[in-house]
């Protein structure tokens, strides 16, 4: 909560994220990092990677939902500030999924994705 505090009153974007599978679940505050592709900047989920690993078995599936800490145009009338996407390729560095609302116009602040 400290962490979040402070973020907020600095003004610089803060990203958690909590699993139901006890540890397996990430939260930090946003570093950005050169993306290899054009697209803006990406997290640093440290030492300069900007990749996250999970795994999904075969003919598994996966259902990502990221929420930021702004307002919901849906709901107060006042949208998020932030456009923040979500990219997921496989092990050979394959495009498979996105999740790229532009979030700056839904005013929301969320990205789901399934793949």
């Amino acid at each position: 909560q400290a962490a979040r505090d402070v973020a907020e009153t600095q003004g610089i974007p803060y990203f958690s994220a909590a699993g139901n599978i006890a540890r397996h679940s990430f939260e930090a505050t946003y570093e950005a990092k050169d993306c290899f592709f054009n697209i803006g900047d990406c997290h640093d989920f440290g030492g300069g990677n900007i990749k996250q690993r999970v795994q999904v078995p075969p003919s598994g599936e996966l259902t990502i939902v990221l929420q930021w800490d702004q307002p919901f145009f849906s709901v107060s009338g006042v949208g998020s500030a932030s456009d923040v996407d979500i990219y997921i390729f496989d092990t050979d560095g394959n495009f498979i999924a996105a999740g790229f609302d532009f979030n700056i116009f839904t005013g929301d602040p969320i990205e789901i994705i399934q793949a």
